[in-house]
């Protein structure tokens, strides 16, 4: 069934990179529906030319990490006995700030960001973003494999005032 997604027969493909024309920086993002032959071809040509952050992309299907990251089972000798742990290398990752984006099939610094703009239209979605696709940490892919990443922290806000204390009772 995976081998059917990965040749390109269902999945839409795009290559992105970063443009600086002009002094300002913007992401290039070129669809190939679904091929991806052709999709590669110009991912090998902007790699090639130096692109920065060139990216092959697919845009509606989520790749699992490499299997260097995969949770696995590593078997010990303590006090002469042998115990077995399982160890997840994506959470010591994501701890560090570093995100498995499954769309762009790399690992990403990921943004924190008030909301992001999708075809000219804002939306006010407040968490991490993938910097280079804008996928939060609300797709259900991104949460499947970065599982730090499933409830992320909140920046502190202090309270500035005391209005909402509620009295229980009043004193006479």
């Amino acid at each position: 069934m995976t081998d059917y997604f990965i040749t390109g027969a269902n999945a839409r493909w795009q290559v992105l990179w970063i443009s600086t024309k002009g002094g300002k920086k913007r992401i290039i993002e070129q669809d190939f529906e679904h091929d991806l032959m052709g999709a590669i071809s110009l991912y090998a040509k902007a790699k090639a030319a130096g692109k920065p952050f060139a990216t092959l992309r697919c845009a509606n299907v989520g790749f699992p990490p490499p299997d260097r990251l995969m949770p696995y089972i590593e078997r010990k000798r303590v006090k002469g006995r042998i115990v077995e742990t399982q160890v997840t290398p994506m959470v010591t990752l994501n701890m560090r700030g570093v995100m498995w984006c499954p769309y762009c099939m790399q690992l990403r610094k990921p943004m924190y960001q008030s909301g992001f703009r999708v075809e000219g239209i804002r939306v006010p979605e407040e968490g991490v973003h993938c910097p280079l696709c804008g996928v939060s940490h609300r797709n259900g892919h991104v949460r499947r494999w970065n599982p730090a990443l499933a409830t992320p922290t909140k920046r502190a806000r202090r309270s500035t005032s005391n209005k909402n204390v509620r009295r229980t009772r009043k004193s006479r």
